[in-house]
Formats: C-alpha cells, structure tokens, sequence
C-alpha cells in the first residue's frame, strides 16, 4: 500500500520520465501482477493442503 501511495504521489520517477497517468498505472500494474500471482498461487496450495489432510 506504501508503494502504491509513492507511485500516485510522485510527478517525476527516478530515471527524470515525468509521470502521467497513464505511466503510473503501468507501473502499479507492473507491481500488482506478481503479488496476484502468488497470493493466487498460495490459495490454490492451501486447498491442496486443507483437502489432503481430511
């Protein structure tokens, strides 16, 4: 959540691009997708879990 507010809040990254919305949300996207994948990934695990030990 902190970086998500650091990468709303700031106009300019730090390679000097200015950041216009459409960057900004690419770059939130670009983020998110492997957090997405892993917490997707950890459920599946669970289940498998969960059904295994019953």
């Amino acid at each position: 959540m902190l970086l998500s507010l650091l990468i709303f809040n700031r106009s300019i990254d730090g390679s000097g691009v200015v950041q216009t919305p459409e960057l900004k949300m690419i770059t939130w996207y670009i983020l998110n997708v492997p957090f997405a994948f892993l917490l997707i990934a950890q459920i599946i695990w669970f289940v498998i879990i969960k059904k295994h030990n019953n």
